[in-house]
């Protein structure tokens, strides 16, 4: 599967971006690596092949959610403004 550099054109107005025809080309070869990505994803036999994500689930692989105490939502916001010197 190919990319072409009318689609290009095409995603760009959609976004309303101005590329030079430089960008065009490389953003083409951007999609045609990412195409090429998903034709090798379509190519995978998934019924037969395990996660990665969860290669092992036992009894106590998950715990049960629990009501707990958490932050005042004034210690939240002090804990992401201090770093930039504000409170």
């Amino acid at each position: 599967m190919e990319g072409t550099l009318t689609e290009i054109r095409e995603l760009a107005a959609y976004a309303r971006l101005y590329l030079t025809p430089k960008e065009e080309r490389y953003l083409l070869g951007q999609l045609n690596l990412m195409l090429d990505a998903m034709v090798k994803l379509r190519e995978l036999d998934a019924p037969t092949t395990q996660s990665a994500l969860r290669p092992f689930i036992g009894p106590d692989a998950l715990r049960d959610d629990t009501v707990g105490l958490s932050l005042a939502c004034e210690e939240v916001l002090e804990s992401v403004l201090l770093p930039w010197g504000k409170k």
